[in-house]
């Protein structure tokens, strides 16, 4: 074909030719989709080592789960540091085993040794869990390389305060350990079904996420619902975790007793004695239905509001 004279036919073909590569060029930079997550955990007969490490072989009978995407900074983007996640149960209790994979460990970021605080200045990972399927509803389980523990509940999907992933007012029972290795930090975490308050079943499905933050780089990690726009207490937006077979949440028993004491005295008066003692009790009567009960309330640690049923 010359320069000098276009046929009909010869500029319908090179219309073509560009629409494909056009098409192509789309193809190639199209943004995956953040939804429909699904995830399987494997049965086992016996608890696994929980360590903090995965050394177990047991461990390596569950198929990992590594397809995080970047939610910060780079948003869509594949994470800079692989993550994995393994997981089994029994009859009582889910475990998780997590490698942070990390190709600069001398740089990881643990500090905090006390639970329930913030562990934003700390690289972390998180288990989110929506046990009833609602998808509105669901419990968050943090662990930084030192195996402290930051836990709390989502309430309607509301945004949690103090720019934070959850609300820690709620306290569940569950054991984690971490350690950090040559080659990042690992993780184990078992959660008794107890804590989960969830309806059994012959097969159960839950509402699942992950995330993993790295603290020198800014950068969140996710797996389902990993647009900016989502934050990791949108419960909707999580995956899901299929086929937990024979499984019950058992019986939950919480007792949260207090004790309060001290001494006053006013001018001219002697000293008198101040105390006053307490307790909260929680009792579950089905796997989706607390008893609730309190003996003489502390009204300064009560929590309004915040029970999910």
């Amino acid at each position: 074909m010359g320069w000098g004279r276009v046929s009909v036919r010869d500029l319908t073909l090179l219309l073509v030719a560009i629409a494909a590569g056009s098409v192509l060029l789309t193809a190639q930079v199209e943004i995956p989709n953040s939804g429909g997550r699904a995830a399987a955990a494997v049965r086992t007969e016996h608890a696994p080592r929980l360590d903090g490490t995965l050394n177990d072989p047991i461990w390596q009978t569950a198929p990992p789960i590594a397809d995080f995407r970047q939610r910060e900074p780079l948003e869509t983007s594949p994470p800079t540091e692989r993550t994995e996640v393994r997981m089994l149960y029994d009859a009582r209790h889910i475990y998780f085993g997590i490698h942070c994979y990390d190709k600069s460990a001398a740089d990881i970021v643990a500090t905090q040794l006390r639970r329930d605080l913030s562990m934003d200045l700390d690289d972390n990972f998180a288990i989110m869990i929506d046990p009833t399927l609602t998808h509105r509803n669901g419990y968050i389980f943090e662990v930084n390389p030192l195996g402290t523990q930051r836990d709390g509940e989502i309430i309607e999907e509301q945004a949690p305060q103090n720019d934070s992933i959850v609300d820690p007012s709620w306290d569940g029972l569950w054991t984690s350990a971490a350690k950090i290795t040559s080659d990042g930090w690992t993780a184990t975490v078992s959660i008794p079904f107890s804590t989960l308050n969830f309806r059994g079943g012959s097969e159960v499905s839950w509402g699942l996420n992950f995330r993993r933050f790295i603290r020198r780089k800014n950068e969140e990690d996710v797996w389902s619902g990993y647009r900016r726009i989502f934050g990791f207490w949108r419960v909707s937006q999580a995956g899901r975790l299929q086929g937990l077979k024979g499984i019950e949440s058992g019986p939950l028993l919480v007792i949260k007793p207090y004790a309060l004491a001290g001494a006053q005295a006013f001018s001219g008066q002697p000293w008198s004695a101040l105390h006053s003692a307490g307790g909260d009790i929680k009792y579950g009567l089905a796997s989706n239905l607390i008893a609730v009960g309190t003996i003489n309330t502390d009204f300064s640690d009560a929590d309004v509001d915040q029970q999910q049923f």
